[in-house]
Formats: C-alpha cells, structure tokens, sequence
C-alpha cells in the first residue's frame, strides 16, 4: 500500500507545472489528507484514495487552476530551458572531446623522436 501511494504522489508531482514552493506546499496538504482518510478508514485501497482524492493529473489540474498564470509559464519556461540544457550540454561535452582527441592524436603524429649517442672519450 505504501508503494502504491508514493507511486500516486510521484506522479501527482510530476503532473504540477508550477513554483517548487506551491508544489511542495500542495502535496504536502494532500498527503495530511490522505494520511487522514487512511486514519478514518484503515482498509482502503488506492483506488479508494483515489476516488477520495481524485487521479493525481485530475487533482493536479485542480490546483493549477487556482494559482497565477504568471506563475505557470514561469515554471513551463524553466522547465524548457533545463530540457534543453539537458540536450546541449551532453552534444557540447561530446563536441569538446572529440575535438581534443583529433588535437591529441594530431599533435602525436607530428612528433619525431631522434636518440643522438655522444662518447667522450678521455686519453
């Protein structure tokens, strides 16, 4: 049951695009409330949660009608530039090594090594 409810809280997160303090804020009342429902009625089963609560992205939904839209682009926004941050930053990195690879081996094949014997000899 435990995991069954960290599964519905994990994607009642995933489905709130808002500020970290109003999605930290929100899932910490419907976890008091379902802690509650859970002391009321011991026995129950996710799908009884769920019809108390409603599915994590109907709740969701819910509470991001109440907030300020400036709010919601804001976070949508955010949420697009670490998206494609995460998409740049790996092909930059691969980019960058290459690069320095094809300077490395470049710079190794240049090179002559010569081995040059003096003998001193002493009468």
């Amino acid at each position: 049951m435990k995991k069954e409810i960290n599964r519905y809280f994990r994607l009642l997160r995933k489905h709130l695009t808002c500020s970290k303090a109003s999605r930290n804020r929100f899932i910490s009342q419907t976890q008091r409330t379902a802690e509650e429902f859970l002391n009321d009625k011991p026995n129950v089963s996710i799908t009884d949660i769920e019809d108390f609560l409603g599915s994590p992205k109907a709740l969701a939904e819910t509470f991001m009608e109440t907030l300020d839209p400036t709010e919601i682009r804001r976070s949508k926004r955010n949420k697009r530039i670490a998206r494609i941050a995460l998409i740049i930053l790996p092909v930059v990195i691969i980019t960058l090594l290459c690069v320095l690879i094809y300077y490395i081996t470049q710079t190794q094949a240049d090179i002559e090594i010569t081995q040059e014997i003096t003998t001193t000899i002493y009468e």
